[in-house]
């Protein structure tokens, strides 16, 4: 009952505007919950996204150019590619805030698989809403494609074509 009533809490917190999670780089969390601009890496999370817009640079060299100009995370690594794609994505510099339910595999690890839900936040928008899209626009016509391909492709006479030696399954190959 305390999971769920918790869940619940964390659901109507997001819903009136409040940041439930560690601020995101570029900004800090005041008491109340409400995130503002930490001015020191603004200035780095403006740069990355002025970077990408420009169409020159990758996920890759705005993390090398970041961690060149001594810019760290909130954890106080040196920025990845994984990082700096994550945060050019992040509608939270948009002024939303994210709601995302605590899901686990029967495994025990986090289950990311949530559906995942944006109220307008209480905080002021970090990013100009043109240069966000400016780069989701960059992104999407850089990916090479938004199929979803399984890792096991069946050909068109499995279960139809026998050895008729060891009446095994013929492989592809």
């Amino acid at each position: 009952n305390l999971a769920q009533e918790t869940v619940k809490g964390k659901h109507e917190r997001a819903a009136q505007g409040y940041h439930n999670n560690q601020p995101p780089f570029g900004t800090d969390k005041s008491e109340a919950g409400i995130l503002f601009a930490n001015d020191h890496e603004l200035k780095g999370l403006l740069l990355a996204f002025e970077l990408y817009a420009t169409t020159k640079y990758s996920d890759n060299k705005i993390a090398r150019e970041l961690n060149a100009k001594g810019y760290h995370t909130k954890a106080g690594k040196p920025f990845s590619t994984d990082m700096v794609r994550e945060m050019l994505q992040n509608r939270t510099y948009l002024g939303y805030v994210k709601y995302q339910p605590f899901m686990q595999h029967a495994d025990g690890r986090r289950s990311w698989a949530g559906k995942i839900e944006w109220f307008p936040g209480k905080h002021q928008a970090f990013i100009p809403q043109e240069l966000f899209d400016r780069c989701q626009e960059i992104r999407n016509a850089k990916a090479t494609s938004h199929e979803y391909h399984p890792r096991y492709r069946p050909y068109l006479l499995r279960d139809l074509l026998y050895c008729a030696e060891c009446v095994a399954n013929m492989p592809a190959d």
